[in-house]
């Protein structure tokens, strides 16, 4: 594939490339954005967040970033990220990782300058690719860009591994499932058997994850799986069958809010239970107690 993506272009982003690929490190754009360009959907069709991967170390690249009058925001600085402020994008830029110690909530890395060790500590083999300064993509493991092509969704190298190294994980891989729909069958037996891990989470990156799939695609394939498995969590009074016809259900109804909404008015849980279950801002709780009572009177 010779065409580059609409974002390749962008002056801001260009901009920032141009400063942190340095004769001596090289920097990279990482993950999503290479899997979203390969997979054809535009960039109109979906909210595009661009991240980098440098063999530079934290310090160099707010070094690097100061100099050329680029703001940064240590954001990540424990794992290695750097936010910096590209126009009216934030690009988030991490130096390449190894993991030393993971507890299923965070991670102790090490720097690294290898980009091979860097992709086997991504999470999925499609989340694996990178694309250099010229536009060219690597695929460090061989194993990201048939992936793509076959919509093969699977862990990189051991599934249960790569679960305790985040638990968040096993949402991403249902959420994920929505444009994958060759699932890997040790991807998902890992991801049923280690569960439990996630009710070790907080609520704030379970609600982030579980947002991102309901408004991804409301008769998401993923929740769809979560239900038929009759996955809960406990410590959170999630139950997945709630989610499940979302859609269905919606259809009738005029009325436009956040598929999230939907859950709480359809699930049977009360919204003032459901948002404090799922730690949801305030504002939306009233919203979506507004439309329980609408529907109720």
């Amino acid at each position: 594939m010779n065409k580059k993506p609409d974002w390749f272009y962008d002056a801001d982003l260009s901009h920032v490339m141009s400063v942190l690929n340095t004769e001596w490190r090289e920097t990279r754009y990482v993950g999503g954005c290479i899997r979203d360009f390969l997979l054809q959907r535009r960039d109109g069709d979906i909210d595009i967040d661009i991240d980098m991967a440098t063999q530079l170390h934290p310090d160099e690249v707010i070094s690097l970033c100061n100099d050329a009058g680029l703001k940064t925001i240590p954001t990540g600085l424990d794992h290695g990220t750097i936010s910096v402020l590209a126009g009216e994008r934030v690009v988030e830029v991490t130096t390449l990782r190894r993991d030393v110690e993971t507890d299923g909530r965070r991670a102790v890395v090490a720097y690294t300058d290898c980009w091979v060790e860097d992709a086997y500590r991504r999470d999925f083999t499609v989340n694996s690719l990178s694309m250099d300064v010229n536009g060219a993509v690597h695929d460090p493991l061989g194993l990201g860009v048939d992936d793509i092509a076959s919509r093969r969704l699977r862990f990189v190298g051991d599934p249960e591994a790569r679960i305790k190294e985040d638990a968040l994980r096993i949402l991403r891989f249902f959420r994920f499932m929505d444009v994958f729909f060759n699932t890997d069958a040790a991807s998902l037996h890992a991801c049923t058997q280690n569960w439990g891990l996630l009710e070790g989470l907080s609520k704030e990156r379970v609600t982030q994850e579980m947002r991102k799939m309901i408004v991804a695609i409301p008769a998401s394939q993923g929740l769809k799986e979560m239900a038929a498995q009759g996955l809960t969590i406990k410590n959170l009074g999630l139950n997945f069958q709630f989610f499940y016809n979302i859609k269905e259900k919606s259809q009738n109804i005029d009325i436009e809010c956040e598929p999230v909404l939907w859950v709480a008015l359809f699930s049977g849980v009360l919204a003032e239970e459901l948002g404090e279950a799922l730690s949801l801002p305030r504002t939306l709780v009233k919203q979506m107690q507004a439309i329980c009572g609408a529907v109720q009177d």
